[in-house]
C-alpha cells in the first residue's frame, strides 16, 4: 500500500509539473486541456492529495504523531502549490494568488477524499476492522538503567505540601 501511494504521489506530481511548466496542455486560452482554469487547478492537485492520504495512512511517523504528520502533509501541499505558481512566470504563464488558493483547496479535498476512500476500501478488504482504535505509539525498548535509577524508582516519593 505504501509503495502504491508513493508511486501515485510521484506520478501526479510529474503530471502537474508537465502540465503547468510546459505548454503541453495549452489549448487556445492556455488552460488545462480545455477545462476551465478554475476547475483545472483543483482537479490537478486533488490527484496529488489523494495518494498523499495513502502515504499518510501508512506512515510510521503518523502513528507516533498524527497531528504533526498531518501538518507536514498539508505543508508539503502548500509548498508544492507555491513553487508551482512561482515558477510559472518563467515559463510564459501567469501566476496568481487565486490559482494558488485553488491548488490548495484541490489538494486538501483530494487528501480528505482519499482518506475516506482508503478507510472504506480498507474496511471492506479487511485491512483493518471498521471500529479499529487508532494505532498505538511505537513501543520503545527498555534501556539498561544504572543501580541508582532502579533504586530510586523503588523508593516511595515524598510529596511536598504547597504553601498558600
Amino acid at each position: 500500500m505504501r509503495a502504491l501511494s508513493w508511486i501515485g504521489v510521484w506520478l501526479s506530481l510529474g503530471a502537474i509539473l508537465l502540465l503547468t511548466w510546459t505548454s503541453v496542455a495549452a489549448v487556445g486560452s492556455g488552460c488545462l486541456l480545455g477545462i476551465p482554469c478554475n476547475a483545472g487547478h483543483p482537479i490537478a492537485f486533488a490527484t496529488l492529495g489523494a495518494p498523499m492520504a495513502g502515504v499518510f495512512a501508512t506512515s510510521t511517523l503518523a502513528r507516533m504523531s498524527p497531528r504533526r504528520t498531518l501538518l507536514m502533509a498539508f505543508l508539503a501541499l502548500w509548498i508544492i502549490a507555491a513553487v508551482d505558481e512561482l515558477v510559472q512566470p518563467y515559463v510564459g504563464r501567469d501566476a496568481s494568488l487565486q490559482d494558488w488558493a485553488l491548488d490548495m483547496v484541490g489538494g486538501v479535498v483530494g487528501f480528505l477524499g482519499g482518506s475516506v476512500v482508503l478507510r472504506l476500501a480498507g474496511t471492506r478488504l479487511g485491512w483493518f476492522p471498521p471500529d479499529a482504535p487508532p494505532p498505538e505509539a511505537s513501543v520503545r525498548e527498555p534501556r539498561n538503567r544504572g543501580a541508582n535509577e532502579a533504586e530510586a524508582e523503588r523508593r516511595p516519593t515524598r510529596r511536598r505540601r504547597r504553601r498558600r
